[in-house]
């Protein structure tokens, strides 16, 4: 067979369509080269917010800072408190919502009190857990806060309790956001990275408007009756993983452990909080296979809680998220909400450790406590066997302070309940109450050794360092062998 003639060459484009292809090249280019322009330019003058902004008043903490002291550093996120700085032993960083706060309580009986005290017997060096827990915030706002906390200070670990609030930002931005959806949403979100879309969004489209109920006060979630569907609770959790994620990278950035709990709720309260008729079916179900399969009705329990409309917790969704994040990035997973779950009917806890659907009693605090210290030993690579360490029985001492806000105490005109009555208002976060109640007890001649612990206790939040230390240090004097009040001393400085 001969060979074949190799064909011909393609004659040249017409040159006007060249020149098109010349135009639309440059048109391109010049158009990146705008918008390249434009990005750098809003990054480098740019007024916008960093984050899209929530209609929720209570979600705005992009502002906070930390900011310096003699000798310390304030830190103005949750309970706004001081703390030495240079930190003199191990400090713990935990990260969360007003459950990590520990809402309704005085901070030495939260959660990181009882991690505080816990650590305290299983370390030798002086141990600070340093609670930044952010009533009302959700992930996307704790983002920062971590972000700015790790900026200003580098701790031994973190922890992030973090799942309660995820819905609702979406469930408001709903409510006063017309034509709102949840595709929609996340577009907004994916644009919100560059600056210039945020620059331009500012100007062109006004933000959304804030969640009023009462313009006298902030709104709550128990107000917000607008339900969330399932395309709604999928973005929750999309952006839930998504922000646990960005928490964990900010840490292990700076070289710190992390450990990423689960968050345990008052699964038993969502019977109460206006099931849907889907979930009352599921709730029938579960009850029905209670009887003879234990895991099937759990899981047929968790399937209703999963579709909650108005959630006032964290979805039980959360869970698996923070094992997939944990494993895949090398934290150490804490799964508190199993734990608080033992020996409880079908593994779900209740009322025994919740004072509502999410807020932990004084008892659920220690337990969640407890288990958290195990892990951030773990952590920091020192594995040891933890024991509750329950507050003094002292209901005088403000650390032994475990009744809630509400409580009111009848003032008898005696000393004891002039220090009772100042642990009352730190509950209540009202501080210049509270000193002037110790200030009465004084006068009445309270105990010297009590008296003090309370006061240097107090000053931690009145970001009165000096104060805190010197009366710190004149409890340790008068209260000798006492581990906490010594601890409390050691993690402040005092000599």
């Amino acid at each position: 067979m001969p060979p074949l003639d190799p064909p011909a060459p393609l004659p040249p484009p017409p040159l006007r369509v060249r020149r098109a292809a010349a135009r639309l090249g440059f048109a391109t280019l010049a158009v990146l080269m705008v918008a390249g322009g434009a990005e750098g330019a809003a990054r480098l003058w740019g007024r916008a917010p960093a984050q899209a902004p929530s209609p929720l008043p209570f979600q705005d903490v992009a502002k906070e800072r930390v900011t310096g002291t003699p000798g310390g550093r304030v830190w103005p996120f949750g309970r706004r408190r001081v703390a030495a700085h240079p930190k003199p032993g191990v400090r713990v960083q935990l990260f969360g919502e007003s459950a990590a706060e520990g809402d309704g309580y005085v901070p030495f009986v939260a959660m990181g009190g009882a991690m505080e005290r816990a650590l305290r017997r299983a370390l030798s060096s002086p141990v600070d857990v340093l609670d930044l827990g952010t009533p009302g915030a959700g992930s996307r706002q704790i983002v920062e806060v971590v972000r700015t906390s790790l900026a200003a200070e580098k701790p031994d670990a973190v922890v992030l309790y973090v799942g309660n609030n995820e819905l609702h930002e979406l469930r408001a931005l709903k409510t006063v956001m017309p034509g709102y959806s949840a595709h929609e949403e996340l577009l907004r979100r994916r644009l919100w990275r560059s600056y210039a879309y945020r620059q331009l969004a500012t100007w062109l489209r006004p933000a959304p408007a804030p969640y009023v109920v009462d313009p006298r006060r902030w709104p709550t979630i128990d107000q917000l009756g607008t339900p969330a569907d399932a395309d709604d609770r999928a973005l929750a959790m999309y952006f839930y993983e998504e922000n646990l994620r960005a928490m964990v990278a900010a840490a292990q950035a700076t070289g710190v452990p992390v450990v990423v709990s689960t968050v345990a709720v008052n699964e038993r309260s969502v019977r109460r909080q206006q099931p849907t008729a889907e979930q009352l079916a599921l709730f029938a179900e579960s009850d029905r296979l209670a009887k003879t399969d234990g895991a099937a009705a759990q899981a047929k329990y968790r399937e209703a809680e999963a579709l909650a409309e108005r959630p006032l917790q964290a979805l039980p969704q959360t869970r698996a998220i923070a094992a997939r994040v944990a494993a895949e990035t090398g934290a150490t997973l804490c799964d508190v909400a199993t734990a608080l779950g033992e020996g409880q009917p079908l593994g779900l806890p209740g009322d025994e450790s919740f004072d509502d659907a999410c807020h932990p009693s004084a008892a659920g605090h220690l337990a969640i406590g407890t288990h958290l210290a195990a892990c951030v030993l773990d952590a920091l690579g020192q594995p040891a066997a933890v024991a509750p360490a329950p507050p003094p029985r002292d209901d005088r001492r403000l650390d032994a302070w475990t009744s809630r806000r509400e409580v009111d105490v009848l003032d008898d005109s005696t000393a004891d309940a002039a220090l009772r009555r100042g642990n009352t208002f730190v509950a209540r976060k009202q501080l210049r109450e509270a000193a002037a109640a110790y200030t009465l007890a004084e006068g009445r001649g309270a105990d010297p050794g009590v008296l003090a612990l309370n006061r240097g206790l107090l000053a931690l939040y009145q970001a009165d360092l000096a104060t805190a230390r010197s009366q710190l240090a004149a409890a340790a004097h008068a209260l000798p062998g006492d581990v906490d009040v010594a601890g409390y001393a050691a993690a402040v400085g005092a000599e």
